[in-house]
């Protein structure tokens, strides 16, 4: 998945979903059988987080979502 070392905290964290945001799922290219949360959910869910995940959310939206 192409992850880049963190310097510090987590480089990646999983969320479990349930309900609503099960129904908006992306596939990873590499794996078929893995499905994540869109990435507007993922855009969502960092920007309910804590810490440094309102700053992380910004880059998200910029650099993934394009917006």
């Amino acid at each position: 998945m192409n992850f880049k070392p963190a310097d510090m905290g987590a480089n990646i964290v999983m969320v479990e979903s349930v309900g609503g945001s099960l129904m908006f799922r992306d596939e990873c290219q590499d794996r078929a059988d893995l499905h994540l949360s869109s990435r507007f959910i993922q855009y969502l869910d960092l920007m309910e987080g804590y810490g440094r995940n309102k700053e992380l959310a910004e880059e998200f939206r910029h650099k993934v979502l394009k917006m």
